[in-house]
């Protein structure tokens, strides 16, 4: 068993694009920071939680969010989170929010909590693909996934767990709408059937 860590430090990064948001993820490795936790939050996840839970979560003209949470000692948390800061603002963040206290950490994890009923909320049928990626390849993925969504006209939200490769991908399809779900079919066999 590994013994609880004597502190941890979470901070939320904002970007003005989902490969941005992907590129922090890319530099992390490449900096060789281990976070506890790092989750991806898209353009389409992040509208269904401002249309459906209310807004005030990110900034306006936010596509893309990540939650980013480090621990060890209370001085070596701090310090890999000024590493993860200098990362995410490296690649274009524009925003970065660091909890100060318990209460603005659990605000910024209410975000990632409430993504899956957000998507529900919004009264689209949701269909739900776990997707693991070696953590290297997220990039891929996600270019895999706007390519999916232009060449099907789909909405397509995704979010999860960044920093082990799995990707919640949600086809959200109009009830009834037998097009879209035909598209949708076509859309699952372009994600996991590859070449």
């Amino acid at each position: 068993l590994v013994p609880k860590p004597h502190a941890n430090a979470t901070m939320l990064a904002t970007f003005t694009g989902v490969r941005s948001a992907v590129d922090a993820v890319s530099e992390l490795i490449r900096r060789r920071v281990v976070p506890a936790a790092l989750e991806l939050i898209d353009s389409d996840s992040l509208k269904a939680i401002e249309d459906n839970l209310g807004g005030g979560f990110v900034p306006r003209g936010t596509t893309a969010a990540l939650i980013v949470e480090v621990d060890g000692t209370p001085r070596g948390a701090e310090e890999d989170l000024d590493r993860v800061v200098d990362a995410c603002r490296s690649v274009g963040a524009t925003e970065i929010s660091r909890a100060r206290d318990e209460a603005e950490r659990d605000r910024i994890w209410s975000l990632r909590r409430q993504t899956s009923a957000a998507l529900k909320a919004t009264g689209l049928v949701k269909i739900n693909h776990d997707v693991v990626v070696p953590k290297g390849r997220v990039p891929e993925l996600f270019d895999v996934i706007a390519e999916m969504k232009r060449a099907y006209g789909l909405r397509v939200a995704s979010f999860g767990h960044a920093g082990d490769g799995n990707i919640h991908v949600n086809l959200l399809i109009t009830p009834g709408d037998t097009d879209e779900a035909a598209r949708a079919k076509q859309a699952e066999r372009f994600l996991f059937v590859r070449r």
